[in-house]
């Protein structure tokens, strides 16, 4: 399973003032760039504030669908575990940016990836549901605090490798092996979803589960005049076809056919 993008796009919205890390990024990205040859373009743009961030991303996802362009969206600035935090101070929790992800995703035909360089930028992968659609393919990101300095170097070691071995495996072992190599997440919206499916099938479909959570249904059929046997109500609980209705929304089946061979099944 890979993800394809022809940008490099690192997104700066450090406040002013601050150690730029983002523009130190860009400078060196686009050295290695020019050295090696024939690697994706490296662009860069400043976002002041968290309204300009969402227009950007509408903006990126018309392109998208208009010139099949794919970027590797690179975002610099200040997070916390609720969201991101842009250089005017404003900010947007995981939730208020999720729509504009998923649009943009959706563009890309599900080839988007998110490197979240900001504190914990890894709790991204908490916003994600398995019934609604992926608002990335895969994403990169600081599972906490972490300082400037070590995040810095741990992305020039992911970027330079990546550049030059058009490998993403081994630019994360070129990251792993940085200082704070271990202090990141880096998952794929299928790696998340299988956790959701398996996380749900361990609390809700064991028999016990099942038969509880059937006991309770059928009582409620009742009180509304329904006669539901409690082998009718397991077989509805245990029903395959809800996972299957779920995936084909979050992998996008339902407008790309060829996704279903690209995400096959998860079994509960």
């Amino acid at each position: 399973m890979t993800a394809i993008f022809n940008q490099i796009l690192i997104v700066d919205s450090l406040p002013d003032g601050q150690l730029n890390t983002a523009a130190r990024l860009f400078a060196d990205a686009r050295d290695w760039a020019q050295a090696i040859g024939g690697v994706p373009h490296i662009a860069s743009v400043r976002i002041p504030s968290s309204g300009a961030f969402l227009d950007l991303l509408a903006q990126l996802a018309q392109q998208a669908a208009r010139d099949a362009y794919v970027p590797l969206l690179h975002i610099e600035c200040h997070g916390r575990e609720e969201g991101l935090e842009f250089a005017d101070g404003s900010g947007l929790t995981w939730d208020e940016v999720k729509p504009a992800f998923v649009t943009l995703n959706v563009a890309t035909r599900l080839n988007l990836i998110v490197v979240v360089a900001a504190c914990h930028g890894g709790a991204i992968a908490g916003f994600v549901r398995a019934e609604h659609r992926a608002p990335f393919w895969a994403f990169l990101a600081p599972k906490r605090q972490i300082s400037a300095g070590d995040l810095e170097a741990a992305l020039s070691a992911f970027y330079q490798a990546l550049l030059m071995t058009r490998s993403s495996e081994r630019a994360m072992d070129a990251l792993r092996a940085t200082p704070a190599g271990q202090e990141f997440w880096q998952l794929s919206a299928q790696t998340i979803y299988r956790l959701i499916v398996e996380g749900y099938a361990e609390r809700h479909l064991t028999q016990e589960a099942v038969q509880q959570q059937a006991e309770r249904l059928r009582a409620r059929a009742a009180a509304h005049g329904a006669v539901w046997s409690q082998a009718q109500i397991e077989a509805m609980i245990r029903d395959p076809g809800i996972f299957e209705g779920f995936r084909r929304e979050f992998f996008m089946v339902d407008l790309y056919p060829d996704h279903a061979e690209r995400f096959p099944a998860v079994a509960a």
